[in-house]
């Protein structure tokens, strides 16, 4: 999980919270730069994100909102052609 301050209980590697940012800006949520680093403007996103997919609003990576936005990247790529389906 991932968030703004010391209620971490766990980190989250860079590129992962890189993944999850592209995805919240492709989807609106997120303004900011992608740089994998946790900060208000990437709480808020996730936190927006999580309470348009009805997930808990917690503002943090965690593994239902890491799910949901995995799914999106996937639809994204197959949208554009980037993904093979069988």
């Amino acid at each position: 999980m991932i968030a703004a301050d010391s209620r971490t209980e766990a980190t989250v590697r860079e590129d992962e919270l890189r993944q999850a940012q592209r995805t919240l800006k492709a989807e609106g949520y997120y303004k900011g730069s992608v740089d994998g680093k946790s900060g208000p403007a990437t709480v808020a996103a996730l936190e927006s994100f999580q309470s348009a997919h009805g997930l808990k609003r917690t503002g943090w990576l965690d593994q239902p909102t890491w799910s949901a936005i995995d799914r999106e990247t996937y639809r994204a790529q197959a949208t554009q052609g980037a993904v093979r389906t069988r």
